[in-house]
């Protein structure tokens, strides 16, 4: 299955985890950076598909995007940042020529 790129009429960008210098108190602080070229996507309300894989999965889902691509993503080491909203990310699949990733708004 091909993604055709009509569709993707935004951009992704992977953000990662990045610790940073001690605060105040001597604790560590951490971040989340960009990592990399932002991607071709497209994002969605959560469809019937995903939401049953990510109730199999013991997850939650709010959102879908479809990234152009093979894109390496941990849900514990990363974040996208979509249209200016930073979301987590609960799942993720592969296909051949894009990642579908499940997305929860950050902080939920």
């Amino acid at each position: 299955m091909r993604l055709p790129t009509f569709p993707l009429t935004t951009t992704a960008q992977v953000l990662s985890e990045q610790s940073g210098p001690p605060d105040a108190l001597g604790q560590s602080t951490r971040s989340w950076q960009p990592t990399g070229a932002p991607v071709p996507a497209a994002h969605f309300p959560a469809g019937s598909r995903i939401t049953r894989q990510a109730q199999l999965r013991g997850v939650s889902v709010a959102r879908e995007a479809y990234l152009q691509g093979s894109v390496n993503l941990n849900p514990q080491n990363n974040r996208l940042l979509i249209d200016g909203i930073t979301y987590r990310i609960t799942l993720v699949n592969e296909w051949d020529g894009f990642t579908v990733a499940g997305l929860v708004t950050e902080g939920r």
